[in-house]
């Protein structure tokens, strides 16, 4: 559980050791005691597994990725459940990348799926090429196991979305969030949420384009959605009043747009 470079001794004691794994019982000061955790001061208090020991489960014992992608998992919804800095998370990327290249072998569902649940480790470190490979092989799997409206699916597409605006590629961007926003629309069982959130998404898309019309159309048609479910997820409603004002403000309309802000910025005061 420890990482070779190192964590701050304060967040390993807290979140990793407390709920994730709770066979562990021995405190970390007697690890340091008997040599197993290197201790040091600088530039904060941090702890790493002994070099030796390192080099031996690295190079020799090999991790067990099966259990290394649990734990990665469960790493990742500690850090959720306490607004923990992702950044604590790094000293875990060379375990999220080894254990991402073994999951990618695989053609289940169920390592997708694991797959999926430790992508955020490859954020942490801007590896966006690594998880959009990652990401187009878990659609491709499970484009052959599900059916084509399976929300799972939108999931996927939503997520090449993501990465395909943050390399800039906005064409790309903008096909896999109107996939998504297919799905959501032709679901058997709407989900009101998701659906918005398409819609922001593929509003946000236009705007990367240049297509501001397009942008503030998909932005209305987002607030459309969201009255007509009757949800009461005011952050919903912030995300679809900031991506009304960025629209207006794509198109000159600054009236327009400081009112959409002004709208959002009173519904976080109350």
């Amino acid at each position: 559980l420890v990482p070779v470079t190192g964590m701050r001794k304060k967040e390993f004691c807290s979140w990793v050791l407390s709920d994730t794994v709770k066979s562990v019982r021995i405190p970390v000061e007697k690890l340091i005691r008997t040599g197993w955790i290197i201790e040091t001061n600088e530039p904060d208090i941090s702890i790493h597994l002994h070099p030796l020991i390192s080099e031996v489960v690295l190079d020799e014992l090999k991790p067990d990725e099966e259990a290394c992608a649990t734990f990665l998992q469960n790493l990742e919804k500690k850090m959720k459940e306490t607004a923990q800095d992702y950044s604590a998370a790094k000293p875990y990327i060379p375990v999220a990348l080894h254990t991402g290249e073994f999951l990618y072998r695989k053609d289940s569902l169920s390592a997708m799926d694991k797959l999926d649940g430790i992508a955020s480790f490859f954020e942490i470190a801007a590896l966006y090429s690594d998880q959009l490979r990652f990401q187009t092989k878990i659609l491709c799997v499970r484009e052959s196991f599900l059916p084509p409206d399976y929300p799972a699916l939108a999931t996927s597409y939503n997520n090449i979305g993501v990465l395909y605006g943050r390399i800039g590629d906005y064409n790309k961007e903008l096909e896999f969030h109107l996939k998504a926003l297919s799905i959501c629309k032709n679901s058997s069982r709407t989900d009101y949420s998701r659906l918005i959130v398409s819609y922001i998404d593929v509003s946000r898309s236009y705007g990367n384009l240049g297509n501001f019309k397009s942008e503030l159309d998909f932005s209305k048609k987002a607030f459309c959605i969201y009255e007509k479910s009757e949800l009461s997820d005011y952050n919903q409603l912030v995300a679809i009043y900031r991506r009304s004002a960025a629209a207006y403000i794509d198109l000159g309309d600054y009236n327009n747009a400081l009112n959409f802000y002004k709208k959002a910025l009173e519904i976080q005061k109350n």
